[in-house]
């Protein structure tokens, strides 16, 4: 199911000192067989964070079916039908 993204996240390639918006392009890279450490780093920008699931007298305000993605206690959950996932997808109890 698509969603909407509020804001930017850069692939940059310490490696050949490139930055790339991937919320309006792909980037490809081959690479040879092993392991490569630090050559890719994401930069995220988040638009429209929401600070608070409660409005003042309590209820939810995310209650329209969406997904939403909000940060709390630095870090970052998505809502969606109520349940709310850590940014890897794992359910939070």
């Amino acid at each position: 199911m698509p969603t909407t993204f509020s804001g930017t996240v850069t692939l940059i390639d310490t490696f050949e000192q490139t930055r790339t918006d991937l919320s309006i392009t792909d980037y490809t890279v081959e690479l040879e067989k092993g392991t490569i450490n630090d050559r890719f780093l994401l930069e995220i920008n988040i638009h429209n964070v929401i600070t608070s699931l409660e409005n003042e007298n309590g209820s939810n305000v995310l209650n329209d079916g969406g997904v939403h993605k909000f940060i709390k206690n630095d870090n970052m959950y998505i809502l969606r039908n109520g349940v709310i996932y850590d940014a890897q997808g794992r359910k939070v109890e």
